[in-house]
Formats: C-alpha cells, structure tokens, sequence
C-alpha cells in the first residue's frame, strides 16, 4: 500500500481525516493498514510532502543511503528466525536444508508470507492444524513446544481466527442486507450512500465483502436498512 494506494483510497482517507476519525477507524473505513493510516495523518498535518518522503525521512533516519537500501535490509531481518522461537528457528533450518523459501512454504501451508514471518519470528503461532501441516512439509516427525510461551501464542491465535471469522460473517451478512434493500427498494448504491452520508465507494466495497465498517456506522446502516416502517420506491 502506501506509495500504491489509489488515488480513491487516498481521498477517502483525506476525507475520513477532515472528518476527525481515530488513525484505527480510518484505516477500518479506508481498507489499509494502521501504519498507512498514521503516516497519510502525518502528510495532511504537513510533516512530510508524500508517503515516499516519509520513508526518504526514515532512511536517512536510521542511517541507510536511500529507502530502497532501509527496504532491503529490513526483508533480510524479518526473514531471520527469532532467538525465542523454537518454532521459528526450526523452520528456517529446514528451508535452509531443502532450499525452498518462505513464500514457496506459505504458499504450500495455505496462508500469506507475511504470517509465515510472524511464526520465523515467534509473534505469532500457528494453529494445530497449520502446525501439523508445516512439520508435515518440513518432514519433521516430532516437535515438543510446550513452554507457557507456545501456549499463550497458540490460544491468541485460535482468538485471532475467530475474530476474523466474526468479522467476515459480519461483512457477509452486512452485504446481503444492503443487497436485498437495493433490490426491494430500487434505488443505486450511489442513492444509498447519499441517504447514509457515506461516500459511494465505501458502500461499493461493502457490498463486495472487502471492508467492514466501524461499529457505530454497521450500527446505523443495520438499523436503516432493516426498518420495518421503510416505504420502499420501485424505478419503473
């Protein structure tokens, strides 16, 4: 994202900033991630010029002669496996041994290299199920990771999953409600947003499941759009 993001994606969290969301709700509303959100809040506060600007700032910060040699390094360091993990530290043996990389191993295990680096780092730990499946890849017969450490990791992963399912089903749910209304009531996602006072492409990427809104706006659109007393008005 960032230097990427559309030129929708960057007015929409210029509105959402005029509009004094916390940097958490617009990363929420705009589909990016909270450190996006932070910096784009620091660029409309006139710290920078741009989001390259930002990462010119960092490198020179931290040293480096440029963004993209501050970029390099930081790949390397996250492909390292942490001192603290068993788990991490196992996998980069074993990749190292059959000379496949990270992403050849989320790719086979089903999840995104960026999750793969959380486990090679020991912030995260995977599911029993993803467990068994990278000792199944790795050819690993036995592994014993019972500290309170593993254990800790292991249940906010189970938490995390189900707070993503959560919310998918809130996203499913919400999109199927904005669909039945659009359908009975004939009116354009455009009209629906106009009624709600959200911009039209927010509602676009509602009904495509792709972002969910803060609380109190799901709050507002369920109630709307679920209103028993609604007279709805058919285009012929």
């Amino acid at each position: 994202m960032g230097e990427r993001d559309s030129d929708k994606t960057k007015a929409l969290i210029k509105k959402l900033i005029q509009e004094g969301l916390s940097t958490k709700e617009i990363a929420r509303e705009a589909g990016v991630h909270v450190t996006t959100a932070r910096i784009y809040r620091r660029i409309a506060k006139g710290e920078f010029a741009s989001y390259i600007g930002y990462y010119d700032y960092l490198a020179q910060r931290d040293g480096f002669n440029s963004r993209f040699e501050r970029r390099k390094y930081i790949t390397k360091k996250r492909s390292q496996p942490s001192e603290k993990s068993e788990l991490g530290k196992m996998i980069y043996e074993r990749l190292n041994e059959f000379g496949k990389s990270l992403s050849n191993l989320a790719e086979e295990v089903n999840v995104t290299e960026r999750i793969m680096r959380l486990y090679l780092q020991g912030k995260r730990f995977p599911s029993r199920e993803r467990l068994e499946k990278i000792l199944e890849i790795l050819y690993v017969k036995e592994v014993r990771y019972g500290t309170e450490e593993n254990k800790a990791l292991e249940e906010k992963a189970k938490r995390e999953d189900y707070e993503r399912e959560e919310q998918r089903k809130d996203r499913v749910g919400l999109a199927a409600l904005i669909g039945k209304y659009l359908t009975n009531s004939g009116k354009s996602q455009r009209e629906l947003a106009e009624e709600l006072g959200l911009d039209p492409s927010t509602i676009t990427l509602y009904v495509q499941g792709k972002r969910s809104p803060r609380q109190k706006t799901y709050e507002k659109m369920r109630e709307f759009l679920q209103s028993p007393k609604r007279v709805y008005r058919v285009k012929d």
